[in-house]
């Protein structure tokens, strides 16, 4: 049931190369040529393919990712309610969802909502302007740990 509305990542589009492994995706054949005309090789190899302007909201999401070393990340589709974006991603083939919430209303809000779906208070962690659903009560204090942040319960 927690996964019905938090879970929206079941009719989430894939969205290529919001991977946080990029450079393991990325095509390297003249494929990989976008509707720019230049080819995503093109770019030093210490850089990710360039997608243009990363808003705040994605560059915490990226962060948490990067920090808590998930695989498969993809920005979550539909709008979830009082989330500014989300995305779910794999830590060691368990589910953790990322959502970033701009207010201290919306953190509560959208606090309430997870708890009322299922998941319990010590499987959300709280970081400034992110919360991370995840799903395997046994990597919650990894998670904690990688975001410096603190248990909702």
């Amino acid at each position: 049931m927690k996964r019905a509305v938090i879970g929206v990542a079941a009719a989430a589009l894939f969205l290529a190369g919001c991977s946080s492994d990029s450079s393991a995706t990325t095509p390297t054949t003249p494929a990989a040529v976008g509707s720019t005309g230049s080819p995503t090789v093109a770019a030093p190899a210490s850089s990710a393919p360039v997608l243009g302007p990363v808003s705040g909201a994605q560059q915490i999401l990226n962060d948490a990712v990067a920090k808590v070393g998930c695989s498969k990340f993809y920005l979550g589709s539909p709008a979830a309610p009082a989330v500014d974006l989300w995305g779910p991603c794999l830590l060691d083939d368990k589910s953790v969802t990322f959502y970033v919430v701009s207010t201290d209303a919306n953190e509560k809000s959208f606090l309430t909502l997870m708890t009322n779906l299922g998941y319990q208070a010590n499987q959300i962690v709280k970081a400034p302007s992110l919360l991370a659903a995840v799903d395997d009560p046994a990597q919650v204090e990894q998670v904690r740990k990688a975001l410096n942040g603190t248990l909702a319960g």
